[in-house]
């Protein structure tokens, strides 16, 4: 029990202390047995291994999908079934286990109405602890309900108020209207959005909370969070007050239901819980602690609840989980590489899971390092794991940018798809990629939501999707930044100089909507997962939520679109479900479709008629069948026959086939945006949201069948189930809908209702077609782009997500702006041609609604002088192939199949491009705009002149457009007169918008008092007078239907086909022909089309089914006209009058034409869970962006590069490039008689051949060529160190007795990327560890200008840790000796004395040298490939011959050749037998006083409008506009900072719109410093090369603007016409100071920085870690080892190799530069507490180094400190809270720190960011990159406490803002010079030629710059 003396047993040294050593116990028993107890974990097999054959994949897929274990273990096991994609769907297999289990579906359309009972199931179901929060103040008039522009209501619904609040008239009158005028559906809550005229004094705070009654309601003013539903269940954990207070009210707490939460503002004190102030409420509530969920009483889709609450049991309990009868078998699919793991290795890894866990975290953290090294070390395919490395490196996931810091498998997985991928097809390792969780997480677009989807959902909101995928898939992934030619070459822009960019960032916007859905798979059981339960699956490709994605068509960058040469969808052979290449796939006993969006009952419905069972005679039937033997997919290969009901359907979704479904996976096809003859489709009912056009050639909605004269029917439009239609969710096309209403003795109508029989569920409802013509209209903006409109008939007006045309498509509604490529210009491009000119209608917001028409045309006539260039550029209409008649023509590059001889609209183009062959239509299908003669005019009920018994009353359902609508009496003589003004005499067209609950009536029409009668459409009205029947005829024996003007009828059954039952109360009909001569009041069988009066049809109600009466034509005189319509004699039950609308007739425009854009997914959007949005559509999108971009001519030569680069050549010929481009383009590469690759283009075996096997690489001679070759990545040195002295990870022999418990360990690598600055995964950022186009700071290859991308990590700090970290290697072993490489193995001491005996293994090659010349000759050929100058040798030879033997011998050479320029690099090294002068030194005769200038760059893009925003504000409310465009709404507040939240100060500049300004409150010592003179800000400050606005920007600005690397490196350039190459501003400052013999240190606390590089020969540069500084080689093997090494990197000749001339250099000045500043900083410490950590830590040394100034003996310091997380694409809010926490409490230290050193009036810090950010959020609560925004500087010496610069007024583009562009991305009006100027004064740069040196661009700024007297004032003057 006391355990073993340690001195008795040394064995005991063996085993680990720490727990993550913990191995096996071991016991034996008294029979000698000896018995291991192990808690690892058993992992199954559930998938192929990576070398699995083809044939073998599905071999080790757990046949029951672990369904066994899930249910062993009450299923708190996960089921392991893996849900289908393209990436595992060879592993999937047909399952008929009894134990069979299915993936988790989630039914994401299901809702949840958030009310009591739903908000405590989130705890019972899934402890979650979700509230509505209660108890919330308002304390600031700002919130007042006059006041601010969004108010919240809590409404009492039928009581009167018990303390009503005294208020005037005014403002009682203003409430009152704006809250019965509320449009918000919430029962319990009313938000108003509107700006008040209320009585001024009621307008103070003591009227906060008002009450008011407002008819039979009481409404209550409360706290806009007041009853809002948050996820507390983060903040449980980080509740300062413990998670007990935060707990407890989940269960109900002193007598509180446990659904709400009572924020407790006074405090409790006899429970001691303190006072809670409003700001901690505002300061706290938001991600990632308190996640907004929805408003009480709302409802919210089961997809869109925060990813916590979307956990297994949760949706089981509301329903959003899929069920299906598993019985009759089950698709199971595995995931390749999830193989079990064998328990009997040694050292086990720990996987994250719901257990404890007992490692550390940051032994877990190293777990998937380890991985990697293991296979660079002992894997056999390392050319495939160099080339997966490669790859890795440019295809990055950021760790922290991912919540998954200590997950081991979630890397491996990512990782995999380089490995596996390594030698396939680049096009697949996109799609991988692209579809990774990981990646998703990384670059923010997970979850990312349309725009459309967002204004549906939360209250109008206005967003953008995520931008940061779509940007850095481009940029780093594919093409890169500039146009390349095939050679590698840039292309120059002719009208710029400059190199031709390859997208803008109108691209990136277009793409942005092509990234929308992405989401991650629901959880599963058999890998790596720490949240049980929630949907965190981080393994498995996405799913894509298809209602997330945008729909509408997307710009390429081509000059095209998505979808361009693909298959129109109405093109597809008719019943393409069974035509040749139809694709099936098996879903075993689920009804519910895979690739579509279904209702979730149909997985639970049992009908079979429901169903679509196919006969057993059917051809289809036998091949999917093929004999009971089920196959996963099958594929047509042949047209087949129709059988049965197969005949009747125009399409399949789910086929059942006995017991078991197949789905029909249609081919990818694409929509056109605009067609003609649209035809209106409904949902069930007519007032729901979804009444919108279709197109009636495409299957998108089904039958709804009626007579639109007969009232019943249209009431209740019938679905019979078998005779108008044949399974659930069947879609028609228009034709066949009708036909079957048609032969069901019925047609198509506007119903108000439909009804499905036998039984009548509404989700067998969906969309139906109507029989009304429909328009599609264009919506054209100032920029050119276009949305499109529905000119739809709505029963209810457009109210969001509820009623009416959904507002994607709604005139005015619509925000969905796409780009379209126009010939020549569009309307309201100019004042000449604007909207009036083109006759259509200008919106107040500057856009122009235009009618449409669309043609198509054949392209060519002819196919002489045509080639393949032309062809691709001009037919973009896909074909399914030739016709069977037609003959090939043969043409330059293409075929031609020609119909008749004749090239026209039958012919089709066949092309080949990049390995792809392309069938084109000989069609272009253009849309061109019309007007109207005079554009739409609507005279609501208000407007009437004359209202003759007739009375205006409001809409109660506020479905009428304005809220009012005429109701006429039931008496004679009723009518109404509208006053109509005309610009011309002509004809107009005139229609009213009307209700009608009766049967069909009619109106007279009068124009300037005379009768208006038409035409009817019958030809022969004139017919006998017909007598009266007489008696009713409904209990007539043998009853035949009456005829055409027979009566007397009482309903409409009781008239023939095409007739109705017309009542009346008069002897006269208005129908010609039918009257009663007794002139008594019948009823009629008519027909409506005999009649020449306006027709009213049936709608269904009198107020709330509003539909638009038939257009017919008057004639108007100009100036004012009269139209009066009259009720007819005797009728009753009239039609309600909405409005009367005229418009002129339709008008060609002057504007020109569109190309007619494509799009892949619908924009019938959800209804009721029916969507024509699938999933399987954006997935087709998806892969034509995919590949539009890999095909794109740059991805060749910019990936060929890229590859080259990490393989060692860092700036290849463009020979080089070109050959191994066209390697990669045709897929094949030819070296001796060995073949590479598949012929495919994207082959990655065809190019990495080329990369290691073309001449040069292969030619000898070149390694004498001093530009050629590349310093080589650290990481691989060091594995190539540990693979060339064959590492040995066994322990070594130390006399100890017996053998150790532990023989081997893996490869125990620690922490490299803080060590060495490279480290497998651990990559810094999206740009990885290297620059491309990085040029050194100095030496030859600056001069010569060539790229050395791995010196961008080779600063002093990592060049220490690496040298430090080989020396330890090759001594001590694997071990933490001096900074070695590990960590400490828990025994021994650190000896090099060739034992290692501390340490987890070591450097094992035996030599087989006989003298120290061959050992050197040894080493050198392992670890330099036999470069090793003859001079090293003799050094080296030298220097190590005094060791004792020649182990230590060999250990010496070793440790003296990692330091040569050889092994750092591929060159050739030439001595010039001189040493190497490095002058550290820094000699002062000056009596200049000290000045220090720190400059903080926010890494990532500021969201510097988060930073400063405006407070108050006049004459213009930009604190308004700023609340809207960050996203302001009834729901929200979006991402703006409150009134309440703000750090309020003055502006102190009259020239600004705000008077004040708000800081954001984690930024309090700016507030502080500000306020004390010592602070001031420039608004709207950006990189600018000369002044440009919206207009002129692009050609002006020369740089990639909103790129990270482009604009970071201009930035601290600062010189963007690159008088002064290669350098930055420091470096320019410090150059010309040193030309004054003024002393100047330059440092960068953040790695190699380009601002602070100097012209050559200038200040070099100090690079510090903020970590401090390590000893160097603190335990030398060899005596003077130090010089030895520098003697090894002495100077170089002029034709010595570049790089290995630049390590020899850095190497040089860090050993210098170390020596120089380890002294001075271990002897300084500083008197203030600084963070530790981050911009802290740096600052904390800045501090430092400041106090070593005189021993330095410098009267100048520039510092450079940075700090990241600013890339905000998502949560920025909360993500800023973080990053100014840490930023306040960093300045807060050395600010004091600096005044402690008496130094505060000599130190300016300057804040800087590649850019600001949009002020329009996207729709993860992200910003995106933007231009212009507010920098900040700090100094004692500064005039301060003046905000300067000019902050925007308007944020949003218009023709009239000269600086907003999309999204509010705001063009700078201040340059960075503007702060810049000054302070280089102030620090002693003169103005003249110093100036024009150091800020090369300042004098294109005039009177836009600060002069060091603005900004530090008299004191120099």
């Amino acid at each position: 029990p006391s355990g073993l003396d340690r001195n008795l047993y040394p064995i005991c040294d063996t085993i680990a202390s720490s727990e993550e050593y913990s191995s096996p116990v071991f016991a034996k028993t008294p029979e000698g047995k000896w018995l291991q107890w192990s808690p690892i974990i058993k992992l199954e097999s559930n998938g192929p291994s990576m070398n699995a054959s083809p044939g073998d994949k599905a071999s080790n897929t757990l046949i029951d999908g672990g369904g066994e274990s899930f249910l062993q273990t009450g299923e708190k096991l996960k089921c392991a079934n893996v849900a289908r994609s393209f990436e595992n769907e060879d592993t999937c297999i047909y399952s008929t286990s009894s134990t069979a289990c299915s993936p988790t579906r989630e039914l994401g359309e299901v809702i949840i109405d958030l009310n009591e009972t739903s908000i405590t199931a989130f705890y019972e179901f899934g402890d979650k602890y979700v509230y509505a929060i209660r108890g919330l103040a308002m304390e600031n008039l700002d919130q007042h309900a006059c006041v601010d522009t969004q108010s919240r209501w809590e409404v009492e619904q039928n009581t009167i108020c018990s303390s009503p609040t005294p208020l005037g008239a005014a403002t009682v009158a203003a409430l009152g209207d704006a809250l019965a005028s509320s449009t918000d559906p919430n029962a319990l809550l009313k938000d108003v959005t509107v700006s008040l005229s209320c009585d001024p004094l009621d307008e103070h705070v003591d009227t906060l909370g008002m009450q008011i009654q407002v008819d039979a309601d009481c409404y209550t003013h409360v706290h806009r969070d007041h009853n809002n539903v948050y996820d507390f269940s983060g903040w449980v954990s980080n509740h300062p007050g413990g998670e007990y207070n935060i707990q407890k009210w989940a269960e109900g707490f002193n007598g509180v239901p446990g659904w709400y939460l009572d924020y407790p503002l006074l405090g409790v004190p006899e429970r001691k819980v303190p006072k809670h102030p409003m700001s901690r409420w505002d300061n706290n509530k938001g991600e990632p602690y308190i996640v907004f969920v929805a408003k009480l009483g709302n409802g919210i889709a089961y997809r869109d609840l925060p990813s916590n609450l979307k956990t297994n049991s949760i949706a089981d309990h509301f329903g959003a989980t899929a069920v299906q009868n598993e019985a009759a078998g089950t698709i199971v699919c595995g995931s390749h590489g999830e193989v079990a793991n064998d328990r009997t290795l040694r050292e086990q890894f720990e996987i994250r899971s719901n257990g404890e866990q007992v490692t550390s975290t940051d032994v877990m953290d190293n777990q998937r390092h380890v991985v990697w090294y293991e296979q660079g070390l002992w894997a056999d395919d390392q050319f495939r794991q160099r080339m997966a490395f490669a790859l890795s490196e440019m295809i990055t996931v950021v760790p922290q940018n991912i919540d998954a810091e200590t997950y081991t498998e979630v890397y491996a997985k990512y990782y995999d798809i380089f490995v596996n991928n390594a030698f396939g097809n680049y096009a697949d390792i996109m799609k991988l990629v692209s579809y990774s969780p990981l990646m998703a997480e990384h670059l923010t677009y997970l979850k990312s939501k349309s725009h459309p989807y967002i204004f549906r959902k939360e209250d109008k909101r206005v967003s953008s999707p995520d931008e940061n995928y779509a940007r850095e898939i481009m940029q780093l992934f594919t093409i890169g930044l500039f146009v390349l030619n095939e050679d590698g070459t840039q292309v120059i822009d002719s009208s710029t100089g400059k190199p031709k960019e390859t997208y803008t960032n109108e691209d990136i916007e277009s793409f942005a909507r092509a990234w929308t859905g992405f989401d991650r798979q629901a959880v599963r059981g058999n890998y790596e997962e720490r949240r049980g339960g929630s949907t965190d699956n981080k393994i498995d490709p996405m799913q894509v939520i298809a209602a997330y994605r945008d729909p509408f068509p997307k710009a390429d960058l081509a000059g095209g679109f998505l979808g361009d040469r693909y298959l129109r969808c109405v093109d597809l052979p008719s019943q393409s479900f069974l035509k040749k290449g139809a694709v099936y796939t098996l879903r075993g006993a689920s009804p519910l479709s895979e690739y579509r969006t279904d209702p979730s009952q149909y997985a639970t419905e049992t009908d079979s008629a429901e169903k679509f069972a196919l006969d057993t005679n059917s051809a289809l039937y036998q091949l999917l069948h093929n004999g009971g033997q089920y196959k996963l997919t099958v594929e047509l290969d042949e047209d087949l026959v129709c059988t049965a009901t197969e005949c009747n359907v125009d399409t399949v979704r789910m086929v059942k086939v006995d017991d078991v479904y197949y789905e029909f996976k249609e081919i990818p096809c694409v929509q056109m945006a605009f067609y003609d003859n649209g035809k209106q489709i409904r949902a069930k009912e007519n007032k729901d949201l979804g009444s919108m056009c279709a197109n009636p050639n495409l299957a998108h909605a089904s039958e709804a069948c009626c007579r639109e004269e007969r009232y019943q029917e249209v009431r209740q439009a019938t679905k019979v189930t078998g005779v108008t239609y044949f399974y659930e969710g069947e879609r028609t096309k228009y034709n066949t809908a009708r036909d079957r209403c048609v032969n069901a003795g019925k047609d198509l109508c506007m119903f108000e209702y439909t009804n499905v029989s036998p039984v009548n569920d509404w989700w067998k409802k969906g969309y139906s077609w109507t029989n009304k013509d429909c328009e599609i209209m264009v919506k054209v903006n100032s920029e050119g782009y276009i949305a499109v409109v529905h000119d739809a008939d709505n029963s209810y007006k457009n109210q969001i997500d509820r009623y009416g045309i959904p507002a994607e498509v709604d005139e005015y509604e619509t925000l969905n702006w796409f780009k379209v490529h126009w010939d020549g210009d569009f309307p309201g491009s100019s004042p000449e041609n604007s909207c009036a000119a083109n006759k259509c209608k200008a919106h107040p917001n500057g856009s122009c609604v235009c009618k449409t028409s669309v043609s198509e045309s054949a392209v060519f006539d002819s196919i002489v002088n045509v080639d393949k260039e032309q062809v691709m550029g001009q037919l973009f209409i896909g074909a399914m192939g030739p016709e069977a008649t037609s003959v090939p023509n043969s043409g330059t590059g293409f075929t031609a199949h020609v119909v008749n001889g004749l090239i026209d609209t039958r012919t089709v183009f066949e092309v080949e491009d990049k390995g792809r062959t392309f069938f084109l239509k000989n069609i272009v299908s253009e849309v061109h705009l019309n007007g109207w003669e005079a554009v739409p005019t609507i005279l609501e009920a208000e407007d009437a002149a004359v209202l003759q018994n007739a009375t205006i009353k409001d809409s109660t359902e506020l479905s009428a457009s304005n809220a009012r609508y005429i109701d006429f009496d039931a008496t004679d003589e009723a009518f109404v007169t509208w006053d109509v003004s005309v610009s011309y005499t002509g004809d107009y067209s005139m229609s009213l918008r009307y209700a009608l609950d009766t049967y069909t009536r009619q109106m007279e029409v009068y124009v300037n008092d005379e009768e208006i009668k038409w035409t009817s459409p019958n030809a022969n009205t004139d017919i006998p007078d017909v007598v009266n029947l007489g008696d009713n005829p409904q209990n007539a024996v043998g009853f035949e239907p009456m005829s055409r003007c027979q009566g007397d009828c009482d309903i409409d059954d009781h008239c023939a086909a095409g007739l109705f039952c017309f009542q009346v109360n008069k002897g006269s009909s208005d129908f010609p022909g039918c009257n009663n001569p007794n002139g008594l009041g019948s009823d009629f069988c008519v027909d409506p089309n005999d009649v020449d009066n306006m027709l009213f049809l049936p709608t269904g109600g009198t107020n709330d089914d509003w539909r638009l009466t038939e257009v017919k034509i008057v004639r108007l005189v100009e100036g004012v006209n009269t139209i009066k319509v009259k009720c007819p004699f005797g009728n009753d039950k009239r039609p309600t009058i909405d409005y009367l609308k005229i418009e002129g007739l339709p008008s060609p425009t002057i504007a020109s034409k569109f190309r007619n854009p494509p799009h892949f997914v619908a924009v019938i959007g959800e209804e009721n869970s029916y969507t024509e949005q699938n999933m399987i559509d954006a997935q087709y999108e998806t892969d034509a962006l995919l590949e539009h971009l890999v095909y794109h001519d740059n991805v060749a030569p910019f990936l060929t590069t890229r590859i080259m680069q990490r393989f060692g050549v860092s700036n290849p010929s463009p020979r080089y490039v070109q050959t191994c481009v066209q390697a990669f383009k045709t897929g094949l590469y030819i070296s001796g008689n060995e073949t590479f690759g598949d012929s495919k283009y994207g082959s990655l075996a065809a190019l990495s051949a080329c990369v290691v096997l073309d001449r040069e690489v292969t030619d000898e001679a070149l390694y004498e060529d001093p530009a050629f070759g590349a310093l080589r990545e650290p990481i691989l040195m060091v594995m190539n160190l540990l693979r060339s002295m064959e590492y040995s990870n066994t322990l070594p022999t130390v006399g100890l007795d017996g053998p150790p418990l532990v023989e081997s360990y893996n490869v125990r690598l620690w922490q490299m990327d803080m060590k060495i600055g490279q480290s497998p995964h651990d990559f810094p950022s999206v740009f990885s560890f290297f620059l491309p186009e990085y040029v050194p700071e100095a030496g030859p290859a600056l001069s010569a200008q060539l790229a050395a991308p791995e010196a961008t990590i080779l600063d002093m700090p990592k060049i220490i840790g690496l040298q430090n970290g080989m020396l330890s290697l090759i001594k001590y072993g694997m071990s933490d000796c001096h900074n070695g490489l590990s960590t400490y193995p828990g025994y021994r001491g650190c000896s090099d004395n060739g034992l290692y005996e501390r340490s987890f293994g070591h450097l094992g090659r035996v030599p087989t040298g006989a003298n120290i010349t061959e050992l050197v000759s040894e080493v050198s050929l392992l670890l330099t490939a036999g470069r090793l100058s003859q001079d090293n040798r003799d050094t080296i030879e030298t220097a190590c011959s005094s060791e004792p033997d020649l182990d230590a011998q060999y250990r010496c050479i070793q440790q003296l050749i990692v330091f040569s320029a050889e092994f750092h690099s591929t060159n050739t090294m030439q001595k010039s037998g001189e040493a190497r002068a490095v002058d550290t030194t820094t000699a002062s005769n000056s009596t200049e006083s000290y000045k220090a200038l720190v400059h903080i760059y926010l890494a990532g893009g500021l969201d510097s409008y988060h930073m400063l925003a405006p407070h108050t504000c006049a004459p213009i409310n930009v604190y308004e506009r700023f609340r809207a465009i960050r996203g302001k709404n009834s729901l929200s507040e979006g991402i703006g900072l409150t009134l309440e939240e703000m750090l309020v100060i003055d502006g102190n500049n009259p020239d600004q719109p705000c008077s004040t300004f708000g800081i954001h409150p984690n930024l309090p010592i700016l507030q502080t410093l500000y306020n004390d003179g010592d602070a001031a800000f420039i608004a709207n400050a950006g990189l600018m090369a000369e002044p440009v606005d919206v207009n002129n920007y692009r050609q002006m600005t020369p740089v990639q603007l909103f790129a990270h690397n482009d604009m970071s490196l201009e930035t601290k350039k600062d010189d963007i016409f690159n008088e002064f190459v290669g350098t930055g501003v420091h470096g320019r400052i410090a150059d010309v100071l040193k030309s004054k013999n003024l002393p100047v240190n330059v440092f960068s606390i953040s790695g190699t920085q380009i601002v602070n590089v100097g012209e050559p020969g200038g200040v070099a540069p100090f690079i510090l870690s903020s970590s401090g500084l390590p000893d160097f080689n603190a335990a030398p093997s060899i005596s003077d080892m130090d010089t030895v090494i520098l003697e090894l990197n002495n100077a170089t000749r002029k034709d010595s190799g570049i790089f290995a001339e630049t390590w020899s250099n850095l190497l040089s000045e860090s050993m210098a530069s170390h020596e120089l500043l380890k002294t001075e900083l271990d002897a300084v410490d500083v008197s203030t507490a600084f963070p530790t950590g981050g911009i802290g830590a740096q600052l904390k040394t800045v501090a430092q180094l400041m106090k070593t100034k005189e021993s330095r003996g410098v009267v100048r310091d520039i510092f450079y400190v940075s700090q990241g997380g600013y890339d905000t694409h998502s949560n920025m809010q909360a993500n800023l809270v973080t990053r100014f926490t840490e930023l306040n409490t960093a300045l807060e230290a050395f600010v004091a720190e600096v005044k402690v050193q008496g130094l505060w009036d000599d130190v300016t810090v300057v804040q800087f960011s590649e850019f600001a950010r949009t002020l329009d959020p996207n729709t993860g609560d992200g910003s995106d990159h933007g231009w212009g925004g507010v920098h900040f500087h700090i100094g004692g010496g500064l005039v301060g406490g003046k905000v300067r610069g000019l902050y925007p007024d308007d944020f949003v583009q218009s023709p009239s803002n000269p600086i907003a562009l999309s999204r509010g991305r705001m063009v700078p009006t201040y340059p960075w010079d503007a702060m810049w100027k000054g302070t280089a004064e102030w620090f002693g740069i003169e103005d003249g030629p110093e100036m024009d040196k150091v800020l090369p661009m300042h004098e294109n700024f005039p009177g836009k710059i600060y002069n060091r007297a603005d900004l530090y004032g008299d004191l120099f003057v």
